[in-house]
């Protein structure tokens, strides 16, 4: 039993579902917060991410990666959490290159990334690239010009 999955979003060692309802589940390994579960633990089963943030919010889509798992939500917002070395969460981390995996930057909760940072647009799909890069698409908005968000962010993992 359980609740229908819309899609799944498998990283190195994580996976993420979303369900019908919008819900956010995660399994997997946890070491660097990528589960958004608010701590570093391995799941052997799903558990529901985003408690208490994301209870109110509808998931549309999930991407996950080695070490880092981003969400959105029906309203187009950004929501990223886990390894945030090198400032691939997009939060405005130190963004430097050689704390990989340190734990200052690193988001143990979904945690939602600033309009300001995005322009001012709502993303429509948030998708894995191979090996070392993601990419988030993002809707127009009539106010922003030029339209140019389209993110690659590197991720040296």
């Amino acid at each position: 039993e359980g609740a229908p999955a819309l899609m799944v979003a498998c990283g190195r060692s994580h996976t993420l579902a979303v369900t019908r309802a919008g819900a956010l589940y995660a399994c997997g390994l946890g070491e660097y917060g990528q589960l958004g579960l608010n701590d570093k633990e391995r799941r052997t089963v799903f558990e529901r991410v985003g408690l208490p943030v994301l209870s109110d919010a509808r998931i549309v889509t999930a991407s996950a990666r080695a070490y880092h798992s981003a969400a959105v939500t029906e309203d187009g917002a950004l929501w990223t959490w886990g390894d945030g070395a090198s400032g691939k969460l997009g939060h405005g981390e130190s963004g430097n290159p050689f704390a990989h995996h340190s734990d200052g930057d690193d988001r143990f909760v979904p945690t939602r990334v600033a309009a300001a940072s995005l322009h001012g647009t709502r993303i429509g799909r948030c998708r894995p690239l191979p090996t070392d890069h993601a990419v988030a698409l993002a809707l127009h908005h009539p106010r922003t010009e030029p339209f140019s968000v389209l993110r690659r962010v590197f991720d040296p993992d």
